[in-house]
């Protein structure tokens, strides 16, 4: 008990040395700095001496008027009105700092919005004696807010436009309505002040990943379109989607359309051979570009494995269930491109891609000649 009596009475010697010259410097005053000194450990009563004072000093002596807000926040913590006033003494200072005030942005600027609305009721007076704690007893159109929307409007003006600062002005101006235009706007989406009303959610699985389905075509060209002519393709796609960034697993299945037969050589032996069937799997890596809220484009880049299952048949390798065993060709596959997505409703989106797929089947030691590399493969996806 002795400790803590102890405590209390060295925490009164400090703020008494504060007022000494505070009191002195202000004895023409008609504050009754007694009063304000016997009220330090009474929200209420130290709020209701320090919204007389403060206003007094706004402008004659801004570093006083900050030494107020401190004593008060000493007894009733951080409050809106405490933090408003700080703000605009930060401002006109020149010494604001947005990350400063994160506690303000996240709860109380909602709660200044309310006091103004409230404010401007006709029955504002009922309104604040029914819930005199709620407005941590400043009066509505008070001479404390007076003060502070006299401020805000003074130092508005002088604010870079696109700022924390300037928003604050206007808001702590009264004009909500102009505030709640402005900072949906995309030259605010930097400022801490927007981050704070608008904060990024973290995304759940299901509105990361996506899922597709699509067709296409495959269209070889150079020595490559000497043995296939143009194929249609069925495709599967799995995306992640995260920070503008696409990492995808996909599978392309291509239907057979042969023009003329290839070469390989089995056992010392060449057989001239088509394909009967064709895949290509990889992953790929998007950047996605947003053009606007429906319109987003991409630039893919991917790596994966090409594979040609042709019609010869293997002698000698009829398994147990009798399953027939084919020659395939088969190598890397590098590709390149864009694409094209519209959203739809929910997660449901439409998307073109533009491909270009290099595929060196020459590295296959099965084919007697080179087939050739070189492929354009054109999708259009239903995603969701």
């Amino acid at each position: 008990m002795y400790r803590l009596l102890n405590i209390q009475h060295r925490y009164s010697i400090g703020i008494l040395l504060f007022l000494i010259p505070l009191i002195s410097y202000s004895q023409a005053d008609t504050i009754n700095y007694q009063a304000l000194f016997n009220s330090i450990n009474n929200c209420e009563g130290l709020t209701e001496q320090i919204q007389k004072l403060v206003p007094q000093y706004v402008q004659k002596d801004p570093v006083k008027a900050k030494q107020l807000i401190d004593i008060w926040e000493k007894t009733c913590d951080h409050t809106e009105p405490s933090l408003r006033m700080y703000i605009l003494l930060d401002i006109k200072a020149g010494t604001f700092n947005e990350n400063t005030y994160s506690e303000y942005y996240k709860d109380m600027a909602k709660q200044f919005i309310d006091r103004t609305v409230d404010t401007k009721d006709k029955d504002y007076q009922a309104i604040y004696d029914s819930s005199r704690s709620f407005y941590n007893y400043i009066p509505l159109r008070g001479e404390y807010d007076k003060t502070a929307q006299s401020l805000a409007l003074s130092l508005r003006d002088a604010q870079t436009v696109n700022s924390s600062a300037y928003l604050l002005c206007v808001l702590f101006s009264g004009d909500v309505e102009t505030f709640n235009k402005l900072i949906v706007k995309d030259d605010y989406k930097n400022t801490a002040l927007f981050k704070s009303f608008f904060p990024e959610e973290i995304p759940e699985i299901s509105d990361i990943v996506h899922l597709g389905v699509g067709a296409g075509i495959w269209m070889p060209f150079g020595t490559l379109a000497h043995s296939f002519k143009i194929n249609p393709t069925i495709g599967i796609n799995v995306r992640v989607n995260v920070n503008k960034w696409s990492y995808g697993l996909e599978l392309h299945f291509r239907i057979p359309n042969n023009k003329n037969p290839f070469e390989i050589v089995a056992l010392d032996t060449v057989y001239k051979v088509k394909q009967s069937f064709s895949l290509n799997a990889g992953l790929t890596l998007a950047r996605l570009i947003e053009v606007n809220k429906k319109f987003t484009m991409e630039t893919i880049v991917g790596l994966g494995v090409d594979n040609i299952q042709t019609d010869k048949e293997k002698p000698n390798t009829f398994n147990n269930d009798d399953e027939k065993q084919y020659y395939n060709i088969t190598t890397l596959n590098l590709n390149a491109g864009i694409g094209f997505w519209y959203k739809l409703q929910g997660r449901q989106e439409l998307g073109i891609q533009f491909r270009y797929m290099y595929s060196p089947y020459k590295w296959d030691g099965n084919l007697d000649t080179s087939i050739g590399t070189n492929a354009l493969l054109v999708s259009v996806y239903y995603g969701f």
